[in-house]
């Protein structure tokens, strides 16, 4: 079992054991190129590495000053269930309004856990 710290209360533990193969090859995927620090970086992360699971994912790229996200890569399951391409946008054209402020919030969360 793996123990990460979540992004609330440091004290507060989240237990990671996934179920599904694609999940749990894909974590070990990213514990492994994280090397021991809280993130990998992005210069850590090829797509390529990782064509399993390309279909469920989004990569983004965080900007600073002010504080915006593009997505880099959208797979193309999340592609069709939400019915808009968005590699390559802004999370600020995302057309759901409060799915965008969900979204907004949990990225931000993750920034500044960093």
């Amino acid at each position: 079992m793996l123990w990460f710290p979540t992004m609330g209360d440091e004290g507060e533990k989240l237990s990671l054991r996934p179920e599904h193969p694609i999940l749990a090859r894909l974590l070990s995927y990213w514990i492994e190129r994280r090397q021991g620090r809280q993130f990998p970086a992005r210069r850590d992360i090829d797509p390529l590495d990782f064509p399993y699971a390309l279909g469920n994912i989004s990569l983004i790229d965080v900007f600073h000053s002010p504080l915006r996200f593009r997505y880099r890569l959208v797979g193309t399951r999340i592609t069709e269930q939400i019915g808009v391409e968005m590699t390559g946008r802004w999370l600020d054209d995302v057309p759901y309004p409060d799915y965008r402020e969900i979204l907004v919030s949990l990225y931000s969360r993750v920034v500044a856990s960093r």
